[in-house]
């Protein structure tokens, strides 16, 4: 009874002696896997299209001017984007050229500029140089997870803001005494092109501490120790790639900061800088690093404040309502708020008549009738 012909001929004789096989449990899908496996979208149509492996998805659609129903086909990658879903999945990032990104912040560019006041030819010679090395390094990153700029080139347009500001505010400083009256116009020329330079470094250190990025394939992981974003899309042949933020970073991108003064001022514009003696150089390695007596330092003062009233301004603006939101909740700009008056010295932690304590297991606690005094 072991020839296949006979087995054949029982089932169709006694249909009722055979058992049935099994039915095996319907493959469960996570739709997150089309960007990490390349084998998922073939899974998935595999299973939608009845094992067809036809590469497209299939539904009936009615149509009203012939009657009847005709077979409709679409990729399934144009599928899946019309499903919303919260969260949302992850978008890949495309590895836009840095050109590309500069002039997406013309009126931007052009109010630094402005800020400069100085003539077009020193703008293009002293800081686009800086603009153009530091966008190859922060490219579409976003400045923060959650709190101001947190969309995709937010962190550009951070920069470009606080250096905008700084240029502005620099203006308000007290000369130095000692530099002489004749070289006045000459040494304001360097400090006000210090203060942009800092404000657009002031968290250039962030894209080494606080990501990691990777391609789509998950083989290619950047390295900052070897090469800028934009230099690792390029040599790797990167179209887009994914980010991550990593755990505990708050706070250690101002111990990198520092090593890209080198990485991104040219040594021409150092050179430049350097007319008369290093003062300006340690201001601005003071003001990227948040060290040294900030009320001492004028560039520092002016970055800190240039960054948080561009962080303000962002926090409160329209744009940052999107998706199902209905507007920024209450708790949000009380945090804001919060972390600017701590970031300014107002408060100060665990002093009496301070409205703000934190306890031995790091507990924080907030006197509110101190705070809203």
């Amino acid at each position: 009874m072991g020839c296949p012909v006979c087995k054949s001929l029982l089932k169709f004789l006694f249909p009722s002696r055979t058992e049935p096989e099994p039915e095996s449990p319907p493959p469960v899908f996570d739709h997150g896997m089309r960007f990490v496996d390349k084998e998922y979208s073939a899974r998935v149509i595999e299973q939608v299209n009845g094992k067809t492996g036809s590469g497209l998805v299939r539904r009936k659609q009615h149509t009203y001017e012939n009657g009847g129903d005709r077979l409709q086909e679409r990729p399934l990658d144009d599928w899946l984007k019309d499903v919303p879903r919260y969260p949302p999945y992850p978008n890949a990032i495309p590895a836009a050229p840095a050109e590309t990104i500069i002039i997406s912040q013309a009126s931007l560019l052009h109010d630094l500029a402005v800020g400069f006041g100085q003539d077009d030819q020193l703008f293009q010679g002293i800081i686009m140089p800086v603009v153009r090395n530091f966008v190859d390094w922060v490219h579409l990153l976003p400045a923060s997870k959650s709190h101001h700029h947190c969309g995709l080139g937010g962190a550009y347009r951070h920069a470009l803001e606080t250096a905008t500001n700084a240029a502005k505010l620099i203006r308000n400083e007290v000369p130095n005494p000692s530099i002489r009256k004749r070289d006045e116009a000459q040494y304001d020329k360097r400090l006000r092109a210090a203060a942009i330079i800092s404000g657009l470094l002031h968290d250039s250190g962030k894209p080494i501490s606080d990501v990691a990025l990777i391609d789509p394939s998950g083989n290619k992981e950047w390295n900052p120790n070897s090469r800028s974003i934009m230099a690792w899309t390029e040599r790797e042949g990167i179209s887009s790639y994914y980010m991550q933020w990593r755990d505990k970073r708050y706070g250690n991108h101002e111990l990198f900061s520092g090593r890209m003064l080198d990485r991104i001022v040219p040594d021409a514009v150092m050179e430049w800088l350097d007319e008369f003696g290093p003062g300006l150089q340690v201001w601005m390695a003071e003001a990227v690093t948040g060290t040294g007596d900030r009320q001492a330092n004028p560039i520092h003062k002016v970055v800190r404040i240039a960054d948080e009233a561009s962080a303000a301004k962002d926090i409160s603006s329209d744009h940052r309502l999107n998706g199902g939101s209905l507007g920024i909740p209450m708790e949000q700009n009380i945090l804001d708020a919060m972390r600017r008056i701590l970031h300014s010295d107002m408060w100060v932690v665990n002093e009496k008549g301070s409205p703000l304590w934190v306890d031995q297991d790091h507990q924080v606690y907030l006197i509110w009738s101190r705070a809203a005094a």
